[in-house]
């Protein structure tokens, strides 16, 4: 493996962890007493890129892009283990360095194994191809392998159940257009024969893997069985072969988003209508069939990267990027279905006024059933600095005033990334302009008293990109 070299003078991490007894507004470019000093984690000369980070039994595990000496673009990692308050070195998870990796995707599992998968161009031919790696509790990271055949191959998601099995969704271009294929892995062995699950999948279709109770296996994504590109799912219970697809809405749908819980699922997508775009949401019951397409919020100028989660109650919560007038300024908007069936109104989390304001990444968690925590990249309004900000819900109902936890973010496409521990502490890495770089930045806080919590929406880090 190729190291990186490192010019930080270390990776400690004071050990000190915050509690958020109060509402706390800051909105100035440092770091508020809740939380703690940004850390570079990458601090090299390239531009450092897609962070993913994950949490798994105490552990911090961080993958990323970065381009290598050989001209090509590399996925790394680093890691501070459980018990831990330093982060390791980052390594070079590819063998070949001259490949362009363009898409990254990591999970951590229950069995104390780490995976990740990634799409990369082969100098070569000029094709794509879907890569994974994995690393066994305790062992070394092993060789990449190359899950995709010999055409243009596209990576949409990758999963690991409560087994260790690995479960992947990816696509290739055939002659008559691009297939969506799922393989699965039990821990040790090599990647199941491909299946196929659509013939007629969209290029590109963002398919998303989810894993439900007893390991049932779900899949949504795009399809073009006609020109609309209609949103499909298919399921895989446990022992039982994949389901055939079956149509959830008449789309265009893009983006999408799938949860679980208990066996009850819960999809929103957007679709463009010729008056602006609209949220919509669907949802089957554990042995139901799903129910029609509900119309959320729009029509809008703009509704971007909607997110999807559930409480432990099975309530769903919804976040996105909205723009609700021509010319008006993108902010981040926040609406779950209350306990009498009615979906709230939605709450405006960023309230910007300036059409100079934007948002460009949003990412959501929650501690467990506890507390809702809300990240977004954006340049608030009267404002020239692009900054990270925080939110967190609180045990009234509201949410805490928002504060910046960065310095400066690298811009209006600066890449997040957050995940939660058990004890609710925050943890976010985004992308952040350093001189002559991009760089990885990391900063945790934002716990929140026991007083305090509230059971708001289970907020998901899935990537919108």
């Amino acid at each position: 493996f190729m190291v990186k070299k490192i010019r930080t003078l270390g990776y400690f991490l004071p050990a000190l962890f915050f509690l958020w007894t109060a509402v706390a507004a800051s909105t100035s470019s440092h770091s508020s007493p809740n939380w703690a000093t940004p850390l570079n984690l990458s601090n090299t000369p390239e531009d450092s890129q897609q962070p993913h980070l994950a949490y798994q039994d105490g552990a911090l595990y961080l993958a990323w892009l970065e381009p290598t000496a050989e001209g090509g673009i590399a996925p790394y990692f680093a890691e501070r283990p459980a018990g831990s308050l330093t982060w390791t070195l980052p390594i070079s998870l590819s063998t070949a360095p001259d490949q362009t990796a363009v898409k990254i995707r990591l999970q951590g599992a229950a069995d104390g194994a780490t995976h990740v998968a990634w799409q990369a161009t082969d100098p070569s031919s000029g094709l794509d191809h879907v890569y994974y790696v994995e690393r066994p509790s305790g062992g070394a990271w092993g060789q990449p392998e190359q899950l995709s055949g010999s055409s243009q191959a596209v990576l949409n998601d990758l999963k690991v159940d409560s087994t260790g099995v690995a479960h992947a969704l990816w696509e290739e271009v055939t002659i008559s257009g691009a297939i969506l294929l799922y393989a699965g892995r039990q821990p040790g062995l090599d990647w199941d024969t491909p299946l196929v699950l659509d013939l007629t999948a969209d290029l590109g279709a963002q398919a998303e893997l989810v894993i439900g109770l007893d390991d049932h296996l779900h899949a949504l994504w795009t399809s073009q069985s006609d020109t609309n590109s209609p949103l499909v799912y298919a399921e895989r219970p446990p022992g039982q072969p994949w389901t055939s697809p079956v149509l959830i809405a008449s789309g265009p749908a893009d983006p999408t988003q799938l949860e679980e819980q208990g066996g009850h699922l819960f999809a929103t997508w957007v679709e463009e209508t010729g008056q602006g775009d609209e949220l919509h949401f669907a949802e089957r019951a554990l042995g139901a069939t799903w129910t029609a397409p509900a119309v959320l919020a729009g029509p809008h100028p703009s509704i971007r990267s909607p997110l999807l989660n559930v409480t432990p109650l099975g309530r769903p919560a919804l976040a996105w990027i909205g723009r609700a007038d021509p010319g008006g300024p993108q902010n981040v908007y926040f609406q779950e279905r209350l306990a009498d069936g009615v979906w709230s109104a939605a709450w405006n989390l960023s309230d910007y006024s300036d059409e100079a304001a934007s948002i460009s990444r949003l990412r959501l968690d929650s501690h467990t059933s506890l507390i809702g925590h809300v990240a977004w990249v954006g340049r608030a309004s009267s404002s020239t600095v692009v900054q990270v900000y925080h939110r967190a819900r609180l045990l009234s109902g509201e949410w805490t005033a928002a504060e910046g936890i960065s310095a400066s973010a690298a811009g209006v496409e600066a890449g997040l990334a957050l995940a939660m521990s058990e004890v609710g502490q925050v943890h976010v890495v985004w992308e952040d302009t350093t001189p002559g770089a991009i760089d990885l930045f990391y900063n945790e806080g934002g716990a929140v008293g026991l007083s305090t919590m509230y059971l708001p929406a289970v907020l998901n880090t899935a990537d919108p990109r």
